[in-house]
């Protein structure tokens, strides 16, 4: 994990970050150490959905596969985090789980999601379709 070029981050079952890969550490801007003393829905995250407004716990990633149990794939929010500009996050997730099928936690996977190339995909999809 630590050669990934994705930012991969582990969560413990009750929501807090046990890991975090050196891409994650890049791309936050923070030391790990930073990263992992905190919760996947600190506020210093600033996560808000497309319309600017905070994006209640519940409905984030770490909510959604814990109450599922079930990988989720491509959700889409901002964050804006210490010494960076607001970003769109495209965040892939699994749940860990043990043999018994009980919550562990959940593992992720985050990328940044440049917002010109999805609009310009967003067109060719648009235009595939005529």
């Amino acid at each position: 994990m630590e050669s990934s070029p994705a930012a991969i981050t582990m969560v413990n079952d009750e929501g807090w970050i046990t890991y975090a890969n050196r891409r994650a550490e890049e791309f936050f801007n923070i030391d790990r150490e930073q990263i992992v003393n905190r919760s996947y829905d600190a506020s210093a995250w600033e996560i808000t959905g497309q319309d600017g407004q905070p994006v209640p716990a519940g409905e984030l990633p770490f909510s959604r596969i814990k109450k599922t149990l079930e990988p989720l794939y491509g959700y889409r929010h901002y964050i804006k985090v210490p010494g960076k500009k607001r970003a769109l996050l495209s965040i892939d997730g699994a749940p860990v789980l043990s043999d018994d099928r009980r919550f562990l936690g959940a593992v992720f996977t985050l990328k940044v999601e440049n917002q010109y190339e999805r609009r310009k995909k967003e067109k060719s999809g648009a235009s595939e379709k005529n």
